[in-house]
């Protein structure tokens, strides 16, 4: 097993030691809710890693957790038994079986397509909702994206801008123009985003890349496997998934396991919840301030397709037990993921809110302090 994999399944040691003590003392409902909001995000680890002692596990924990007959006072040792077995099976995850061994965005099963970019958090905040959308379509169509730095003269700024826009259309198609300050000369700065299906163009001097390798390994390494684990829940629910990834300029740092887990659930909701058969999901992980913003949106029903009452949705959802599914399958449907989500975001001092439009999609979007 990979080191950045090792190093997330260490981090849910602590808690999970945590709540086996609470388990022994004083099962309340409140550690129950706690044990399950763990032991879910742990199974979801264990099966994006393919760990299948892990998550079997796990997932025995959650069924006896979700069990309508439980009894706190009755099922205290055998819940902590298992705890037990579960940090033993994680600290040993070599030991175990394995589905799969997939790390790598590419590596990807055939109900999953994969796009990724990167580009800087300054340019993409000043983004329209439509030029965001057109970076992702230009690179699902497996075009390159490039980026041109150029100064138009302050006298005849609309010759000099159709000057310029006209060699780079030649070269691609433009994706979005954004107004720079003025230059000490007197000309105005602007910045061309582009896409071309020849990589860099050689008749634009000054274009550079935008899509390029993710330099913060950490980063790196997440998106890879949230994009097996979206593949693994496309491929488990029989249904075809668009992924596009686009990374700012972020260092992840000690934020890695949190964020990490915030995208296994919020992936796996849109998956399971957001649409029947196919669709798109749009996800970005960019700095904001000291901090950094994620996006997560699908592009299905909406809240209120699922809700009659989408605001009250909106505010449901949130809590432990609610599910718009029917029934529970291997990632969704008892109601904790995006309950594990919120908590997760609280104990950061985050903050969250979600956009949803029926027959549109809906769309997560998460604030963390830096």
């Amino acid at each position: 097993m990979n080191e950045f994999r090792q190093n997330l399944l260490r981090e849910f040691i602590e808690p999970l030691e945590q709540i086996q003590t609470a388990v022994s003392t004083d099962f309340s409902d409140s550690v129950r809710r706690e044990a399950f909001r763990i032991v879910h995000s742990v199974k979801g680890c264990s099966r994006t890693f393919g760990l299948i002692r892990c998550a079997e596990l796990a997932s025995e924990l959650e069924s006896m957790l979700a069990d309508d007959d439980f009894s706190s006072a009755d099922n205290s040792p055998a819940v902590s038994e298992r705890l037990g077995l579960l940090v033993e099976a994680i600290k040993r995850p070599n030991g175990h079986a394995s589905l799969n061994r997939r790390a790598s965005v590419s590596a990807m099963v055939p109900n999953t397509h994969t796009v990724f970019g990167r580009i800087s958090s300054e340019v993409y905040e000043q983004l329209t909702e439509r030029e965001r959308a057109s970076i992702i379509s230009a690179l699902r169509r497996g075009r390159r994206i490039f980026s041109l730095s150029a100064t138009a003269g302050d006298g005849r700024f609309a010759e000099d801008f159709g000057t310029i826009r006209d060699r780079v259309s030649r070269a691609g198609e433009i994706i979005a123009v954004l107004p720079g300050s003025k230059t000490e000369t007197g000309s105005t700065a602007i910045q061309i985003l582009a896409s071309t299906p020849d990589g860099d163009p050689t008749d634009v001097p000054g274009a550079e890349e935008l899509n390029i390798d993710i330099p913060d390994r950490d980063l790196s390494e997440l998106a890879g496997e949230i994009a097996s684990h979206v593949s693994r829940v496309a491929d488990e629910a029989s249904k075809k998934v668009s992924l596009g990834i686009v990374c700012g300029d972020v260092e992840l740092g000690t934020l890695t396991k949190p964020v990490f887990e915030i995208l296994l659930h919020l992936t796996s909701n849109a998956v399971d919840h957001g649409f029947d058969k196919s669709g798109k999901i749009d996800l970005s992980i960019l700095s904001r301030g000291d901090g950094i913003e994620i996006s997560v949106a699908d592009d299905g029903v909406g809240i209120e397709s699922v809700y009659s009452d989408s605001l009250s949705a909106e505010r449901e959802i949130f809590d432990p037990g609610f599910s718009t599914l029917s029934e529970s399958g291997p990632n969704s449907g008892r109601g904790y993921g995006l309950y594990a989500v919120k908590t997760e975001i609280d104990k950061l001092n985050g903050k969250i809110r979600v956009e949803s439009r029926k027959d549109v999609g809906t769309r997560f979007v998460v604030t963390i302090p830096g």
